[in-house]
């Protein structure tokens, strides 16, 4: 499945519960550096790669060349954390604090929203479908930011 963003952004999700290897990984490439993470990786779950292309100046019209980097790769050392207990916590925390918390039942919506277009799509034979929002949750969504 292939999503469009604002601006160009584009990402791909392969997704399968008949593929015969457990994957649970994202790459995100940027324009300077790209993040792995992998969620079964037990030594170093987020990666980052100093890898890309850097254009450089043409001399002629339509002769575009890159310089390909290939540098270090680190790897933070992240805390080892269940994920269900993280989530379950920021909510308890949210609670009795009364902060907002970072994902909210209006990202339930737009997540909701991203599924049906994809169902959409799919039945439709993969054609582009718009994630369209209910009406009271853009509003909604307006308001507050």
């Amino acid at each position: 499945m292939t999503v469009g963003y604002p601006g160009g952004v584009l990402a791909h999700m392969h997704v399968s519960w008949l593929d015969p290897t457990k994957t649970r990984r994202t790459t995100v490439v940027g324009s300077k550096r790209m993040l792995v993470y992998d969620d079964l990786d037990t030594e170093a779950k987020l990666r980052v790669f100093d890898k890309g292309a850097d254009r450089l100046a043409a001399d002629a019209y339509g002769a575009w060349q890159y310089r390909l980097r290939d540098g270090a790769m680190y790897a933070p050392a992240l805390p080892m954390v269940e994920p269900l207990a993280a989530q379950l916590s920021h909510f308890l925390d949210c609670v009795h604090s009364g902060h907002k918390p970072r994902v909210d039942g209006w990202n339930g919506v737009r997540v909701v929203a991203a599924l049906e277009a994809a169902d959409a799509s799919l039945k439709a034979d993969g054609a582009r479908t718009p994630v369209r929002l209910p009406a009271a949750a853009a509003r909604v969504e307006s308001e507050v930011r």
